[in-house]
């Protein structure tokens, strides 16, 4: 199964993709949701300006 989800897909086919499937595309279900949680900066010591950092103040946090 996760063979199938990491996948490269070409512009014409990821446009059909935001049209007919439900699910977001596979790399923003992965790096969104790691956006939001302090040890991914930590752990891949990401710093502000990165391509993948967002500020505190941006994250989402539940509990």
């Amino acid at each position: 199964m996760g063979a199938y989800l990491a996948q490269l897909t070409t512009n014409e086919m990821a446009s059909l993709l935001l049209q007919m499937d439900v699910h977001a595309p596979s790399d923003v279900r992965v790096n969104i949701p790691i956006t939001n949680f302090d040890e991914f900066y930590e752990t891949f010591n990401i710093q502000a300006g990165g391509l993948m950092y967002r500020a505190p103040d941006e994250r989402l946090v539940i509990w």
